[in-house]
Formats: C-alpha cells, sequence, structure tokens
C-alpha cells in the first residue's frame, strides 16, 4: 500500500458543517472515469455537495467494509440536481470520499421512491 502524503489530500470547507476529504490523485481520475450526461465528469467537490441533501439515503456498506475501515454508500442529489452515489470513510472526524459517481437509473428510483416522488428519468 502507498503511503499518501499530506500533499496528496486536500480538504473541502463545508461552511462550518464538517469537513470533507479526499486524495487529489483519485478525485482526478475518478473525473475522467465517471461522465455524467453532459459529457463532464463528476469532481470529487460537486459529489461532496451530496451531503448537504437532506433527503439523501445513507447505508453501511458491509461488503466493502473491513476491519480496519468501515465504508458507507450516500445516494443524494448535488446542486445541479443530478442523482450521485458517494462512497466514503470516516477518518479523523472527516468523511473521505473514495469514489463518486452519478446514480443509475435503480439508485435514482430508490432515492426518488424515498421522496415519494417517483420520476422517469
Amino acid at each position: 500500500m502507498t503511503e499518501i502524503q499530506k500533499s496528496d489530500i486536500f480538504t473541502y470547507d463545508k461552511n462550518g458543517f464538517e469537513s470533507i476529504e479526499s486524495d487529489s490523485g483519485k478525485a482526478a481520475s475518478n473525473i475522467k472515469k465517471h461522465k455524467k450526461k453532459n459529457g463532464e465528469g463528476l469532481s470529487f467537490e460537486e459529489a461532496a455537495e451530496v451531503f448537504d441533501d437532506e433527503w439523501a439515503i445513507e447505508e453501511y456498506d458491509d461488503n466493502n467494509s473491513t476491519d480496519e475501515e468501515s465504508r458507507f454508500v450516500v445516494i443524494g442529489r448535488v446542486k445541479s440536481r443530478l442523482v450521485v452515489l458517494v462512497v466514503y470513510t470516516p477518518r479523523n472526524n472527516k468523511r473521505r470520499i473514495i469514489s463518486a459517481r452519478p446514480a443509475t437509473s435503480r439508485e435514482r428510483r430508490a432515492y426518488y421512491e424515498r421522496l415519494g416522488k417517483i420520476q422517469n428519468y
């Protein structure tokens, strides 16, 4: 395992709500890997807005958590109205984003069913 250097980590200030951090290299590769419908990549900074969605669905990720690292999955909307899925791990009282991508149709349906507003996208 490669050790992460302090310079490889950047932190988003969530207006005093909480901090969210991620590895800058992982964040850059995520933009290339997960394209939105308009062809732009999903940045971790944009994906971090999911934590501001009061209707977000957050669950413990039992399949990918280990004894050393707990992982959580969040499905919710970002300001651009895009429903996203974000995987994070709690670390040092911060949420460390591991991955972020646009939600699948099944994930969007679960989100909108929770809201009671099923929409066809």
